[in-house]
């Protein structure tokens, strides 16, 4: 497979990764549509099978179709978030957004479903027993087993949430607070290289940003906890307020898809496949951590132990672990409904 893909590329006008030049839009979007054209092509090869279904016949090209569907989510994420061409950034959010619709089509789509079903794992090993029995239920939680009215508005909720979603992620990469330090003496405990990059302004003040490049170290080894809150609340107050329309729209539409397929609330929906189950074990188990997560927030933004600040960058790798940051979106069955940029 690496080698089918490297010979490809090769084959190209450009490089084996999406963001090897040249890079522009037009070259950005032929790259992904390549991959959502592979996926289809397994696709199809899935349903062309005559007889019996077999794990090469069947669920290999399934495999094959997701593979290509994460690739193209993959990209289209990491060059909407990390690009610094504006053309390109929009470009890629427009793909995130085609590449969502493609992985709800496969998410619904029936005679996949049927094909899948009529795998006989009998004499498989238990993690493909298991894999399989995991993506027949995520083809029912995204509702491949309603009729097709019901189908066709659970398409149009996934597309708007997906719209939602990036447009909430985009705000947050676009937002940029800024945190002025009077004092070069409130930055104690940073490494040298950081406070040799934030030169003073001719008056002596020192401009941070809620950029996790700024972010993290401070949170990690700056010594003075007024300074840890000021960059920890810039760095939760980005995109505020015009998310909270966007944040609002998405909550109500992800409400609505949920009710649609059955459930009373959308973080019943959410934690169908998973260990919590409904959203009662998940407040329970949240409550039971809220005083432990309670302090370790306090011990970052507040006090420090008597071993020192760098005790703590020990134990906390930065804002990732503080906050839901941003990743690239992954493409399963349900995109929509594990976004990594929202609290779920």
């Amino acid at each position: 497979m690496t080698i089918a893909v490297y010979a490809s590329a090769q084959s190209t006008p450009y490089g084996l990764h999406v963001w090897d030049k040249p890079v522009d839009p037009a070259i950005f979007e032929k790259r992904i549509n390549q991959q959502l054209d592979l996926a289809q092509k397994s696709v199809d090869q899935l349903l062309a099978v005559k007889g019996t279904r077999t794990i090469e016949n069947t669920l290999a090209p399934y495999d094959d179709a997701v593979q290509h569907l994460d690739t193209a989510g993959y990209q289209s994420g990491l060059m909407q978030i990390v690009n610094p061409d504006p053309a390109i950034r929009d470009r890629a959010q427009a793909m995130v957004q085609k590449v969502s619709a493609a992985a709800t089509a496969l998410a619904l789509n029936q005679p996949v479903y049927h094909a899948l079903a009529a795998l006989d794992v009998s004499q498989a090993d238990s993690a493909t027993k298991y894999y399989v029995q995991r993506t027949l239920l995520q083809f029912r939680l995204a509702g491949v087993d309603k009729d097709e009215a019901t189908r066709a508005r659970i398409r149009a909720l996934n597309d708007e949430t997906s719209k939602y979603t990036t447009q909430f992620q985009r705000n947050l990469q676009e937002s940029q607070l800024k945190v002025v330090v009077k004092d070069a003496k409130e930055l104690e405990g940073l490494p040298a290289d950081y406070i040799q990059s934030h030169k003073p302004a001719v008056d002596g003040t020192i401009t941070l940003t809620s950029d996790s490049p700024d972010v993290t170290p401070v949170l990690k080894f700056c010594k003075n906890a007024d300074l840890r809150k000021q960059i920890y609340l810039a760095y939760n107050n980005r995109a505020y307020p015009q998310n909270v329309a966007v944040l609002s729209d998405l909550l109500k539409k992800r409400e609505e898809l949920a009710n649609l397929l059955g459930y009373k609330h959308w973080s019943d929906m959410n934690a169908a496949d998973k260990m919590a189950e409904n959203q009662q074990v998940h407040r329970r188990d949240r409550h039971c951590l809220g005083a432990c997560g309670g302090a370790r927030v306090q011990d970052v933004i507040g006090n420090r132990t008597k071993a020192g600040p760098h005790a703590a960058a020990n134990r906390y790798s930065g804002p990732q672990l503080l906050f839901r940051t941003a990743s690239p979106p992954a493409v399963r069955l349900r995109l929509t409904v594990g976004s990594p940029i929202l609290p779920l």
